[in-house]
């Protein structure tokens, strides 16, 4: 998505298109459920917490680590209802 979006920014005129960035990993009980449910769905997915409002649509996430580290986590497409 990244180089599509570099390469022609166009194409994404018409969708719902959000940057995130973020600066708390996943809590531990939350890295078990996360744990527990890529057991049964495998790698393809990711998990956020305390993020009540979820628009739908593509995500660019980036992670803020402590030290001011900036890391590309990855793009995700929120279209279906979540179970929170």
């Amino acid at each position: 998505m990244l180089s599509a979006l570099g390469g022609n920014p166009r194409q994404f005129a018409d969708r719902q298109l959000y940057v995130l960035i973020y600066e708390q990993r996943l809590s531990e009980e939350a890295v078990e459920v996360a744990d527990q449910v890529r057991t049964e769905l495998g790698d393809n997915w990711g998990a956020f917490e305390d993020w009540e409002d979820i628009p739908e649509g593509d995500v660019i996430a980036f992670y803020l680590g402590p030290r001011g580290g900036f890391y590309y986590d990855g793009c995700y497409r929120f279209r279906e209802p979540r179970e929170e």
